[in-house]
Parts: C-alpha cells; structure tokens; sequence
C-alpha cells in the first residue's frame, strides 16, 4: 500500500485508481505485482546501481545492468527517482563530509534526468561519470550504503508525505 500512495504522488484518488489497478490485475497483492504493474525494478537492482555510483562495482557492470533493466522495462526517470531517496537516506546516515558533498552532486544530475532528451543516456552517464569521482576507499561502508536505519528512513519519508500534504492544501 505505501508504494501505491508514493507513487500517487500524493494524490488520494490517483492512489486509490493504482489500488484498484493492482487488485483488477492479481486476486494476491503483492510487493511483487504491484512493483511489476509499476514498472518498478526490485530494490536489489536499486542498492547495486547505488554501490556502483560510488565506485564499488565495475563500470561495465553498471552499463550491463542498465541494459538489462532497460530490457525488462524499467524507466530511468523511475530509476533515478529511487536512486535519489536511497543517496538521500545515504546523505543522512554518512559522517563522511566530503562524500556527502559529492553524493549531493550526484544528486542534483539525478534529478535531470526525467527532462532530459535522452533520460536513458543521462542516467548512464551521472552513475558512470560519479563511479569515476567519488572516493574510493572504504566503498559501502564508507557511505553506510548497506546500513538499514528504518528509524531515519521512516522520518524522511514521514517528511516527505507531510510536505506533499501541506503543498496540496
């Protein structure tokens, strides 16, 4: 249900239509389906193509899995999106100034990528120029890329939903 309301935007009846979409298409509703009726890849794809903007996985292999998840369907403005709510996340958790600073930027060519001529494009070059930037050492656990703080993350996206709420009011 939470990922029907994010990607409502929202909004309570567009919310509302995706659940009724979800249930029209399975009798079980699932993480799964509804992910699939959204075009979402599953999160295993996001937290690679997160290490791998931080230089801890091959540049090929970020091109390979870009390829792939172009195959299966998946948007990069989708994919961008999920990326930043996880370097977002990543910003709060880090103590590390500097990776902050340059995840930030990361960021920033992020968000551009659903108004560029060529989203897919973008998004392989922000991942592939940033895997080349970023500091190396300590990878992942430099940047608590494989920390799970469903405390903080809870409260940014409690943020988030009140500042959606209060923009529509």
């Amino acid at each position: 249900l939470q990922l029907l309301a994010k990607h409502g935007d929202g909004s309570f009846r567009d919310s509302i239509s995706l659940l009724d979409q979800a249930s029209n298409r399975t009798q079980r509703l699932t993480i799964e389906a509804v992910q699939d009726m959204l075009g979402v890849p599953p999160g295993e794809t996001i937290d690679f193509l997160a290490k791998a903007a931080i230089g801890a996985i091959s540049k090929a292999d970020v091109a390979k899995t870009l390829r792939q998840s172009a195959v299966d369907g998946y948007q990069p403005e989708i994919i961008a999106k999920l990326l930043i709510e996880k370097f977002i996340l990543m910003i709060i958790n880090s103590d590390n100034q500097e990776a902050s600073n340059k995840i930030s930027s990361l960021v920033a060519e992020l968000i551009e990528v659903p108004t560029s001529n060529d989203p897919r494009m973008k998004l392989e070059l922000c991942l592939l120029a940033s895997a080349s930037t970023l500091p190396s050492q300590g990878k992942a656990e430099s940047y608590n890329i494989n920390k799970k703080d469903s405390q903080v993350q809870a409260e940014y996206q409690e943020e988030s939903i009140i500042g959606i709420a209060e923009a529509e009011a």
